[in-house]
């Protein structure tokens, strides 16, 4: 009855009645071997099977592009990056059925659990070399296995990161960071990532953005940091929450993101910086659950930066199982700012570009704040539509309700008044309501799992975005008060004062020995000027990097919102032929006031 073709999966806000298949239905059969035969080869040991892998294997089983985007969609209905076992084997049994023309559901596999067909691959041995490559091994937890990017015209394919070999070797980093084109994702973002080719950017051919070269940084759906909640808590006297990175491999508090959220901001003061959730006493589920969402968006977003991730600090913070709480609170109070060859950063702009932008930066700063405010309002209006979606959905579910006959029990004492007995008419009147019940149910179940895929998805997108440009924000802002005129008018003032009184020791007693005290405060104060204005320098020219790092965040915008019609698109088909089917049952009811006499 409520066995709907539903490409968003089992909704949490499902009808109180509503059963469907769970995702533990083949958990207890004995499934063919090349499923634990191929889990083994992808997951090179681990526990997981990475998305883009998975996808590649079904492109192998060469289905139809919607097929393929509804399997994926089915096993994986929190769209993770990382496919576990359960999911794996639900994915390969939508494929074979799939290959047998049947329906791809959770349904499906329900009915045929117990003659499940075995899925075919074509070119699997020969695309070997292919797969391995597709592969790199994440630097920062050992064995866990996460894709390369194959798609240089999408940057919202799994992008490239670094083996621990390539972290030391930033040639083999830009020759790593090529590589081909893979047409599985084109059906959600294929525009072209040549950031380059910016038409309102004034850069020259010689300019290269620092630390540009990975397009995984602008992957703003792609997270490859998982952070859990430790069951176990904290403390000997004051209970606290520990939180779990890579699957209790790794044990952090709160304390310790936040004191890594400072450390990043003392150090890589005029970058970009992921946003950390914010402090807080409260304990009740809510405020939990936002703070564990938040932790995951930071973890995630420091590894997609990589002058993030290449830190030595942020290494050991993710992969090391030792507590490294006091490491983290000297690290505070020993960094400085990090190092940058002035000449590098300046190469193939103009120095009166960077000056010009530096002189109008409150005028970006309204930019911005604009395209906050843009993305906000956008957020605010998704929102307001996912509660309305979800509240006509009660409403149609009512409907179907009072549209579905009751079923009264046969009782023989009861005398039958003729004048009262239901005519023919009347009874092909009730199935017909039944059938339009059924098909307002599964109206009902589209409207809200509709509201839960523009809730979690869309918003969730646009948030992410969000958080990058109040990163953007942030960076002005401390870049408008990093200003250090003031001490540098009282060293020039010291700088003058001391010249004039070594120049009147110089006439009037050479021999004085405190000349060359002097001449050391001279050289001091000389040398803090100029580190003070080599330090301004850097931050007028950062700034210009990272407004152009800032440019191609904007790229995202189509996977924001191809995401956003492909979910409205196919929410309409499903709604479309839910109504269709009704159109028939209403059509099939009798129309005739004769209808309804019996002779």
């Amino acid at each position: 009855m409520f066995d709907i073709d539903d490409p968003w999966g089992e909704s949490q806000q499902a009808a109180p009645s509503v059963s469907l298949p769970t995702r533990n239905c083949i958990d207890d059969i004995a499934l063919p071997p090349i499923y634990n035969s191929l889990f083994t080869k992808l997951s090179k040991g681990s526990k997981a099977v990475s998305k883009h892998d998975l996808s590649a294997l079904l492109l192998k089983g060469e289905i139809s592009r919607a097929a393929h985007e509804k399997i994926l969609i089915v096993s994986l209905p929190d769209n993770s990056g990382i496919v576990t076992r359960q999911s794996f084997n639900i994915a390969l049994a939508l494929l074979g059925l799939a290959q047998k023309q049947k329906d791809i559901s959770l349904s499906s596999i329900e009915l045929h659990k117990n003659e499940l067909p075995e899925p075919t691959f074509f070119n699997l041995n020969n695309s070997q070399e292919r797969e391995e490559n597709s592969l790199y091994i994440n630097p920062l937890v050992p064995g866990a296995i996460i894709p390369i990017s194959q798609e240089s015209n999408d940057p919202w394919s799994p992008g490239p990161s670094k083996t621990p070999t390539q972290l030391s070797n930033p040639k083999q980093e830009t020759q790593t960071s090529q590589s081909p084109i893979n047409n599985r994702r084109k059906t959600i973002s294929d525009i072209p990532s040549d950031t380059q080719s910016i038409s309102d950017s004034i850069l020259s051919r010689d300019f290269k953005l620092i630390d540009g070269d990975d397009p995984k940084q602008y992957q703003l759906d792609y997270d490859d940091v998982e952070v859990t909640e430790s069951p176990e808590r904290g403390g000997i006297v004051f209970k606290h929450i520990n939180y779990d990175i890579f699957d209790s491999q790794v044990v952090r508090r709160y304390n310790d993101f936040f004191n890594l959220s400072t450390y990043l901001g003392k150090k890589f003061t005029f970058r970009i910086l992921p946003l950390i959730p914010p402090k807080g006493f409260p304990v009740d589920r809510p405020f939990l659950d936002n703070r564990l969402k938040g932790l995951n968006r930071f973890s995630c977003s420091i590894m997609r930066f990589p002058y993030l991730r290449k830190d030595p600090l942020v290494k050991k913070f993710f992969c090391t199982k030792d507590d490294i709480s006091k490491e983290l609170k000297i690290a505070l109070n020993t960094v400085s700012i990090e190092k940058l060859e002035l000449s590098e950063l300046e190469q193939g702009i103009s120095k009166k570009h960077i000056d010009l932008l530096y002189h109008n930066i409150d005028k970006l700063e309204k930019t911005i704040q604009k395209d906050l405010d843009t993305f906000r309002g956008q957020v605010m209006s998704l929102e307001k539509t996912s509660k309305y979606k979800n509240s006509i959905g009660d409403e149609i579910y009512t409907i179907s309700e009072f549209l579905r006959p009751p079923n009264e029990p046969l009782d023989s004492t009861v005398i039958k008044i003729p004048s009262l007995e239901l005519t023919q008419a009347e009874k092909n009147n009730n199935k017909c309501f039944q059938e339009i019940s059924m098909n307002l149910s599964n109206i009902s179940m589209l409207e809200k799992s509709m509201s839960e895929v523009i809730s979690s998805a869309s918003c969730d997108y646009m948030r992410r975005l969000t958080g990058v440009i109040f990163s953007m924000k942030l960076l002005i802002d401390r870049i408008k008060n990093s200003s250090r005129l003031a001490e540098t008018e009282k060293i020039e003032g010291r700088i003058i004062t001391t010249k004039g009184q070594l120049y009147n020791l110089t006439e009037n007693s050479p021999n004085d020995p405190s000349i060359s005290r002097l001449k050391s405060s001279l050289e001091a104060d000389s040398r803090v000027l100029g580190e003070i204005e080599s330090e301004g320098r850097i931050m007028r020219v950062m700034l210009y990097h990272e407004v152009e790092r800032y440019r191609r965040f904007k790229s995202f915008y189509s996977m924001i919102y191809r995401r956003l019609v492909d979910d409205h698109i196919k929410h309409h088909n499903l709604m479309l032929n839910a109504w269709k089917q009704s159109l028939m049952a209403a059509e099939s009811m009798s129309s005739g006031p004769n209808d309804f006499i019996d002779f």
